[in-house]
Order: C-alpha cells, then structure tokens, then sequence
C-alpha cells in the first residue's frame, strides 16, 4: 500500500505497510539445525572514501575497514485469509504446520545487523499439522479455527494456543463393554464411530506444550462421559 523510504545511503530505513492475500507463502523456520550465509550483493559506499582509497591505492585507508553500513527493514502486514503461513518445526521430517487465516496487524522488523523482531497475532482459519514423534509416528491433524500463535518481539519466544483434530474410526465396545448389558447399546457399540483424537499446542511456538484428548462428536452426553 505504501513505502516510505529515509535516512542515508550507508542506513537507510525501509517502512511498508502492505496487505498480503492469494500467492503470498510465509515461511517461519523455528528449528535450528540450519545455518545462514550472507551474501553482500548491495554494498554502501562512501564516493569521499572512494576517492581517499584511489589515492592511496589500496582497499584501506590508514588500516581501518569501510563501514559497511545497514539497511533496516519494517513491515506492518495485514493479512487476508488466503494468504499461506508455514511453521517448519523440522522440515526433514515433515514436521511442519501450514495454516491460512487472518492478521489484523502482523509488524516485521530485521536489519543487516542481526535484528528480527515480530509483534501481532495470527489467527487460524483453516490449516493442518503433520505430527511427528521420532520417525515413529507421523499423523495428519486439522487445525481447529480459531487456534493462534502470537509475537512479542523475538519470533522464538512466540505463544502458540492450538487445537488439531485427527479423525479416525474405532468401536467404542471395548470400552463400554464393562457398563452395557443392553444387546441393542451393545450392538450399537460395536460399531465403528468416529473418533477425534484432540492434540493442544500451548505456551512457547519453538517448545511447545503438548496435551492430548478424545472428543466423541456423534455420541450423547452420557457416553461422552
């Protein structure tokens, strides 16, 4: 929507506020088995340094480096539900959540100098999460709407608060066998039914907190129970 860009060459301020909807991926990589490698194809240059060093004929002046400069970028996003977010637990594996949802107000900031700031809430509208546990177990889970992760300043430090649903089909006679001696709830029973099993991220995105559930969406209170 609008750029606004200020300050001088060697660090230069670069604020936009933009609106991100169909196209846009988000990657946030939150493990660190990865390394990063920067590569300078914009370099800051001083013309008055520039002239000293022709001078001089050397790539330094009196043994001190060029000043490199900084470039210090602020993004304040709005978000539309088409847009595509991913939290890469552990891309190896899979381990990964993608979501697509809403963001009234989502602010980026990084520089050259190793600062990466966010601050906003993201709320899911649909998504899914591919459970991992040691190679050992890989499960798809739904994303409930409604569930969303949250910034205040060191993306590491993000708060998660989530529900996924992983629906599966099972007979519930084995575990109501011991309370039924009806045959009719005793045949119903031993049909298959469905099942949610419930996973609940809380507390830090990069650790989060792990609890697990049952939820029997086409069943009365009384089984429930």
């Amino acid at each position: 929507r609008a750029v606004e860009i200020s300050g001088p060459l060697n660090d230069l301020y670069i604020k936009a506020n933009l609106e991100v909807g169909a196209g846009t991926s988000i990657n946030l990589p939150i493990s660190g088995g990865a390394t990063a490698q920067e590569n300078n194809f914009v370099r800051f240059v001083d013309r008055d340094s520039m002239q000293i060093k022709g001078k001089l004929g050397g790539n330094q002046a009196n043994g001190a480096e060029a000043d490199e400069g900084n470039l210090t970028i602020e993004l304040h996003l709005r978000t539309t539900a088409d847009a595509e977010y991913r939290v890469i637990f552990d891309e190896t594996v899979g381990d990964v959540l993608t979501a697509r949802g809403t963001s009234d107000h989502l602010a980026i900031t990084l520089d050259m100098k190793d600062r990466f700031e966010m601050d906003g809430t993201f709320t899911i509208a649909k998504g899914d999460y591919l459970f991992t546990l040691s190679n050992l177990v890989n499960k798809p889970f739904i994303i409930k709407p409604g569930s969303f992760v949250t910034w205040s300043g060191d993306p590491l430090e993000a708060q998660i608060n989530a529900t996924a649903i992983h629906p599966a089909r099972a007979s519930l006679y084995p575990l109501v066998s011991p309370f039924t001696s009806d045959p009719a709830q005793a045949e119903r029973y031993r049909r298959a039914s469905r099942i949610f099993c419930e996973l609940n991220l809380t507390d830090r995105l990069i650790d989060p907190r792990i609890g697990f559930g049952l939820s029997l969406p086409d069943e009365d209170e009384s089984t429930r129970a």
